[in-house]
């Protein structure tokens, strides 16, 4: 075969590029790891340079992000918002620095160092010190319109106190998610049958592209503050400020009450620039956010106006990208997960393989068309990466070491938990167990009932139901409300002791209400935030199972997908018939939330410090919504409450200075058992 021309290499990487760019920005579904993509677009960009001809320019060399998503309205950005060059060698750091260095006349440049967050850019519009709207970075030049959706977000200021009248300013930073909350979601959507996201960013991007706010403030999303631009033809705000260089930018907009990415730290000169690099790179295995890399800015603000911009990168700034660690080590088998909505997910168990921290045995191939693409065989030796550091992955299959004896896997045809017939839906990418009854299911669906996120049920957890499913004793989530006690204390672990304890709680959590029910019964996007508004707006399950799509969707806050799942959910004959056994059993299936009026924390928005004693921060966040309150993660003249547990930082001082009223947790405890002593009301706040 002859080699392949330079020409036709360029076409096929612009085709290859193109589609992941699609997958990353639009569908928020990559399936390659950033490493992978940025060696072929390093690669393109060779070529590109070598064959010297004019580049297009819709090549991916030559643009910032993505397409703009038709579901979305579109918006200008002024100025553009452009990408970061890349740096993955001391030398390529180091030709940055002359070039920065000649392009500003010998002058000696100090550099400022930060954490390159792996996130979704946006860019915050306020006119007057309110937030009017939100978008995406899209193409660099015209981005999404996800106001809605970034108004969920409780690190974003709603409404800013300027120090001078500013009129019309905009704020650009990193939406991002931590670690520990991707690593929940993606075990709750594993839990619901939902295809895992790739990392955290992929994850924040779904999350703020969502056509439902709702879900959105579900997501537990957080806001970074990177640059400010004000538009005043009369004065310079910034100047005026004192804010001269890339440093007082980060301390000025976390003075004004954005969280901003610390530490950031600055630098005479580049050798000092990669001890930095050297360190964080060390350091980045215990931080709970992903990190890809270190952004290297010129300090001076003076230096990058000097400095300018390309088309698509700036001259001043630099992201230097850390290598993705990866490992080799041989699949022993394929098998199949099955999960609460009967999704059949083939998994990998590899031979054990220490990784960034972590022995790695297992990991996920997604579906039957990732397997597929990427040929992987049992007893084949493959490559392992940790997709953002996180997540075990099979990025290749090391043909070379591929023996013969190594099988093709195929995805069953029948379920492996109960046999029964399995499915793939035209257009979807996996297939489905269609047994409702099935072992797997039922398991599934009674562990996320009894759970913390469901009823929240004491002492009741997976090994326990495992005992109850196989002994016969339950088969669907009503008959934990009959139990056989006697039974249950035979039962390993148990006796009389435990087996009474467990009756109290399950006893207990009848009377948790409609809000906990619906949150326990894993109706597909109704979470916390939706459960909450459903309680608040019909009177009981009853109610709600006669509700409309087109009545949902009056509801604010209840999008169109949401609606479709309620009535898809409810539509079902046997989760009607469920209802009515949960009813008969003596759950309480009304709402428990008070009329508006009575919300203790109607309209009060709460900001949390340090560490509290009695409760976890989800846990008050939780008492402080049901109440009708809002928690958001910046200090602000709007705060009405900060709630400070032990150790509190910032946060406690901005309050003071503002004059928001700083509350004890012992002061919130009162308040929710309505022991209002300054008012002399008593409020009862449902605690369910």
């Amino acid at each position: 075969m002859a080699p392949q021309s330079r020409e036709d290499r360029i076409a096929e990487l612009r085709a290859l590029l193109k589609k992941y760019n699609d997958e990353y920005y639009i569908k928020d579904s990559p399936s390659v790891s950033d490493s992978e993509y940025d060696l072929l677009l390093r690669e393109l960009r060779d070529l590109e340079e070598k064959e010297g001809k004019p580049v297009p320019a819709d090549s991916p060399t030559m643009k910032v992000g993505g397409d703009i998503a038709e579901k979305f309205k579109s918006y200008s950005h002024n100025p553009p918002m452009l990408s970061l060059d890349n740096a993955f060698t001391s030398e390529e750091l180091l030709k940055f620095d002359e070039r920065v260095i000649k392009n500003l006349e010998s002058k000696k440049p100090e550099y400022l160092t930060e954490l390159k967050i792996d996130g979704l850019g946006v860019n915050l519009i306020y006119e007057n010190g309110e937030l009017i709207k939100g978008l995406t970075r899209g193409d660099g030049k015209t981005g999404e319109d996800v106001t809605e959706n970034i108004r969920t977000i409780n690190s974003i200021p709603q409404k800013i106190e300027w120090p001078g009248n500013w009129g019309h300013a905009e704020i650009r930073g990193e939406i991002y998610m931590k670690t520990s909350d991707f690593i929940a979601l993606n075990e709750q959507r594993v839990k619901d049958g939902d295809e895992p996201f790739a990392n955290p960013r992929n994850a924040s991007a779904g999350s703020v592209r969502l056509l439902d706010a709702n879900i959105t403030a579900e997501r537990k999303l957080n806001f970074l503050a990177y640059s400010l631009f004000v538009f005043d033809i009369n004065k310079k705000p910034l100047e005026a400020e004192g804010v001269k260089t890339q440093y007082e930018l980060m301390m000025f907009l976390k003075k004004t009450g954005f969280t901003v990415n610390e530490p950031f730290e600055k630098h005479l000169n580049i050798d000092s620039v990669l001890k930095n690099i050297a360190q964080q790179d060390e350091k980045r295995k215990q931080l709970d956010f992903e990190t890809d890399g270190v952004v290297i800015k010129a300090n001076s603000l003076s230096a990058q106006r000097e400095l300018g911009n390309t088309s698509k990168f700036p001259r001043w700034a630099i992201a230097w990208k850390f290598k993705a660690e990866q490992a080799i080590t041989v699949v022993k088998n394929i098998v199949v997960q099955v999960g609460r909505t009967g999704r059949l997910t083939p998994v990998a168990e590899l031979e054990p393989v220490f990784l960034s921290g972590s022995t790695i045995s297992r990991a996920t191939l997604h579906n039957e068309d990732e397997l597929k693409k990427k040929d992987v065989r049992i007893g084949d030796t493959v490559i392992i990466e940790k997709a953002g550091e996180i997540i075990p992955q099979v990025i290749s299959v090391v043909k070379e070491k591929r023996k013969k004896e190594s099988t093709e896997f195929k995805m069953p045809e029948n379920c492996p938990s109960c046999g029964s017939k399995a499915k793939r839906e035209p257009g979807e990418a996996a297939w489905h167990c269609l047994n409702r009854n099935c072992p797997d299911q039922v398991r599934e669906s009674i562990i996320h009932f009894v759970s913390k996120a469901g009823l929240d049920i004491d002492g009741l957890g997976p090994s326990l139901i495992e005992q109850f499913i196989s002994k016969g004793l339950v088969k669907d989530v009503a008959d934990i409300f009959t139990l056989d006690f006697t039974k249950v204390a035979e039962l390993e672990k148990m006796g009389e002791k435990s087996a009474e304890n467990l009756r109290r709680s399950i006893e207990a959590s009848k009377g948790r209400g409609m809000q906990r029910v619906l949150m326990a019964l894993g109706i597909k996007h109704v979470g916390a935030r939706a459960s909450l508004i459903l309680s608040r707006n019909f009177s009981s399950i009853d109610k709600l199972m006669l509700a409309t799509r087109e009545e949902l969707m009056k509801i604010y806050e209840i999008g169109g997908e949401v609606a479709n799942s309620i009535v898809s959910f409810f539509g079902e004959k046997r989760n009607r018939e469920l209802i009515e056994k949960l009813a008969k059993r003596g759950l309480i299936l009304e709402s428990l939330q008070e009329s508006a009026d009575l919300l203790l924390f109607e309209g009060k928005n709460f900001v949390l410090t340090g560490t509290l004693e009695n409760y976890s921060r989800d846990q008050a966040k939780e008492l402080i919504t049901r109440g009708g309150g809002r928690v958001t993660g910046t200090v602000s003249k709007k705060t009405d409450f900060l709630l400070a547990g032990s150790e509190p930082g910032s946060k406690f001082d901005k309050a003071k200075e503002l004059g928001v009223k700083i509350i004890s947790e012992k002061e919130f405890k009162n308040m929710l058992e309505g022991e209002q002593k300054d008012s002399g009301t008593q409020i009862t706040l449902p605690i369910v």
